[in-house]
């Protein structure tokens, strides 16, 4: 484990552990996007810019290599990226985050105090071109433990062993708090901090009646009414009509917003991709077989 020391040129030693950690896996560089004396910095490699701590440079570092030399002030989206060494979260909030960092599952890499709050750092394995899985599990860490939600792929994050220089900050030294290098990850290791697969459902309109027996038919639209209800927050409206949530998958619904139902024929009607749905695909749908209703399954529902 690698730790911080209190001085700035002091900690410079100690500090690299983390730089070589983050660029063990390849040839990499960080972009110094600010110093006291206003000269024009450019690219370094790591041990450059740690030796000029001393001169009170505010330093940030892609975690992501970038395909070219964009210069000072570029630190590049992700169609400039080439690979990514590590997934990351930045948790402003001193007092929990290292409670939420102790208490996870996959303990980090790295620990770093930024002058302010903590960020922690999974080295992976091998570094990863996969920028939308990593893009999703970055988001889903954030989410998960308190951290910024705006990061990405392409995020520069302040670098170990400078100061930091923002306003308040009364110029806290970026130190390295903990660091395990042992601890690598794949990507899939993170696979549930991922959004769950969307389904699209696409079935053309019906467009006649559907074979229902009269004698069983009062008895399905009666269940099926109760389902939809129920299982799909219905709301009844003066004009015979119950306005629902649609059966079938949408990204963004509430009652009302994509669907309706009639009370009459038993008949739902998607103002949405889905279009019209006659009663017995209603009874599949919602788990009614001949007037029992069986179970609307929650499977087909965002």
């Amino acid at each position: 484990m690698g730790r911080a020391r209190k001085g700035v040129g002091d900690g410079i030693g100690d500090d690299a552990v983390f730089a070589h950690a983050i660029w063990a896996l390849y040839v990499g560089h960080v972009t110094e996007l600010s110093n006291a004396d206003g000269d024009s910095p450019g690219w370094r490699p790591p041990n450059t810019l740690l030796s000029r701590c001393v001169r009170e440079w505010g330093a940030y570092f892609g975690v992501a290599t970038r395909t070219r030399n964009l210069g000072r002030w570029l630190r590049g989206g992700k169609s400039d990226l080439a690979l990514l060494p590590a997934l990351f979260v930045d948790i402003d909030d001193p007092d929990s985050a290292l409670v939420h960092l102790a208490w996870f599952d996959l303990p980090p890499t790295s620990i770093v105090h930024s002058g302010r709050g903590y960020h922690a750092f999974w080295l992976l394995e091998t570094p990863t071109t996969d920028f939308v899985s990593a893009d999703q599990i970055i988001h889903g860490l954030a989410q998960h433990l308190g951290g910024d939600p705006a990061l990405s792929v392409a995020q520069s994050m302040r670098l170990v062993g400078t100061l930091n220089t923002k306003p308040g900050r009364d110029n806290a030294l970026c130190s390295l708090i903990r660091h395990f290098p042992e601890r690598r990850y794949t990507l899939q290791d993170f696979a549930c901090f991922r959004p769950a697969p969307v389904m699209h459902w696409y079935r053309p309109a019906s467009t006649r009646h559907d074979p229902v027996p009269e004698a069983s038919r009062q008895a399905l639209i009666d269940a099926v009414t109760d389902a939809v209800m129920h299982h799909l927050d219905g709301r009844p409206r003066h004009n015979g009509f119950i306005a629902a949530r649609c059966p079938l998958p949408h990204v963004h619904d509430r009652p009302g917003m994509h669907f309706s139902y009639s009370l009459e024929t038993g008949w739902g009607f998607c103002f949405g991709k889905h279009g019209k749905i006659n009663l017995r695909e209603m009874c599949a749908l919602l788990g009614v077989y001949n007037g029992n209703k069986v179970g609307y399954q929650n499977t087909l529902r965002l």
